[in-house]
């Protein structure tokens, strides 16, 4: 869930094993928010949990992208991405992670 920065109250359902987020077409979760790259992070599922990879230009120069930093998500957690604020939640339903 948005919990800052300009979508305040907009939710998504994590049902993928991985969720590639971004403003540019072909992402999973697409955000349309000028704060965003193109690509800005994935959401993978593994090890019973969701891991968040950031692809950060910036703090990798020819980098051409690749993953930054990964952080293993627990329910609760709060993350930024560009200028929006997101919590991670996980709901009783969705303890066995995705199912597609």
């Amino acid at each position: 869930m948005v919990v800052a920065g300009g979508h305040e109250g907009v939710e998504f359902v994590l049902d993928q094993q991985r969720v590639l987020i971004g403003r540019g077409p072909g992402m999973d979760l697409t955000i349309d928010d000028s704060s965003l790259r193109t690509l800005e992070a994935a959401l993978e599922f593994r090890q019973g949990a969701y891991h968040l990879r950031r692809f950060d230009l910036e703090a990798n120069p020819g980098s051409d992208g690749a993953p930054a930093r990964a952080q293993r998500l627990k329910s609760l957690d709060q993350f930024r991405l560009g200028d929006l604020r997101f919590e991670y939640t996980i709901s009783p339903d969705d303890v066995g992670g995705p199912t597609g």
